[in-house]
């Protein structure tokens, strides 16, 4: 109350300094207040952020047998998504969302026929698809332009999961379904850092780096094997809500 009351009696020095005519008191005094509340509106915080996301992405499957992590590369793949994020106070913000993520592996693969001579060379690749729910806490710094730091747990449900040729030798399937050899869901770990920058107190444009671990094996049966992916990402939210300066 005190510093409201400071507040109050400066207006009122100020507006009498001006030593209005009478008949402009009123219309002065209105359009002084109408600016205050502007700047009071403009110093507020956002609280809520909801937008979209996607990218493409570098991704490979982790074998624990060293011989066959030699014969695979990594592969590119892509992920598309919302994400919803709450801002505190400060800094920091909680941040989630769902995101479709194509993950897997590639490798050189020679066909041969049963005499052994090479029939085709083309590239062998795991294509697996997850829907991935992450919750990651978010720090963020800056003013116009945002730099932040983020990390926490996923989960991911399998959608899909095929094994491809290409090119497709003739008479043979373009694809075979693999999705009975793997778990139908995986637990990661996931951080990121990126820059992001606010237009018109309403628009987020952001880029990010994120890189996601899987932490759980994803094979039913022989070798044991976790996801990969590094992700590069571009995302385009809408700010909700608002906190007033003295709750920041």
């Amino acid at each position: 109350m005190n510093g409201e009351g400071t507040t109050c009696r400066k207006f009122a020095r100020i507006f009498d300094s001006l030593n209005p005519k009478p008949e402009m008191k009123k219309p002065l005094l209105l359009l002084m207040l109408a600016s205050l509340l502007t700047l009071n509106t403009q110093a507020q915080q956002k609280i809520i952020t909801f937008g979209v996301e996607g990218g493409i992405g570098i991704t490979s499957l982790n074998y624990d047998n060293e011989t066959i992590n030699e014969l695979y590369d990594s592969r590119t793949g892509y992920a598309a998504g919302f994400a919803l994020q709450y801002n505190f106070p400060k800094i920091l913000s909680l941040r989630s969302g769902a995101m479709f993520e194509s993950k897997g592996t590639t490798s050189d693969l020679t066909l041969v026929n049963i005499s052994g001579n090479p029939v085709s060379t083309g590239e062998l690749k795991y294509d697996l698809g997850y829907l991935t729910v992450p919750l990651l806490l978010r720090a963020t710094f800056g003013n116009k332009i945002n730099f932040f730091v983020q990390g926490g747990p996923y989960w991911a449900t399998l959608l899909s999961a095929k094994l491809k040729y290409e090119p497709v030798p003739p008479n043979t399937d373009t694809e075979i379904d693999m999705i009975h050899l793997y778990e139908s869901s995986e637990f990661g770990v996931s951080g990121g850092i990126g820059v992001s920058s606010i237009f018109n107190n309403l628009i987020v444009i952001s880029i990010e780096v994120r890189n996601n671990m899987g932490i759980t094996d994803i094979a039913k049966e022989t070798y044991e094997v976790k996801t990969r992916s590094l992700l590069f990402l571009t995302g385009v939210a809408f700010t909700f809500g608002a906190r007033s300066e003295e709750a920041k």
